[in-house]
């Protein structure tokens, strides 16, 4: 069975933050709650890159709060 984007997108996160799938969830704010910190999401940002093809640029970044604004910017960039 072959992985939809927001499973690719949560798998890379609790990859990047050593959590459990079960951990994180569509709603879950990526700093507050994952305790993500500025360098965890730079490197979100470039394993998400090179795993879809697509661009990732720091405004991208710097506008993620949700685990979903992830999945919705992958989504866009896929269709650009």
């Amino acid at each position: 069975m072959t992985e939809n984007i927001e499973e690719i997108v949560v798998r890379i996160i609790c990859d990047q933050l050593d959590l459990d799938s079960e951990e994180v969830e569509t709603s879950n704010f990526l700093m507050d709650d994952l305790s993500a910190d500025p360098y965890d999401l730079e490197e979100l940002g470039n394993l998400l890159a090179d795993e879809f093809e697509i661009e990732i640029t720091e405004d991208d970044i710097e506008s993620w709060e949700t685990v979903m604004d992830v999945v919705l910017l992958v989504n866009e960039k896929l269709v650009e």
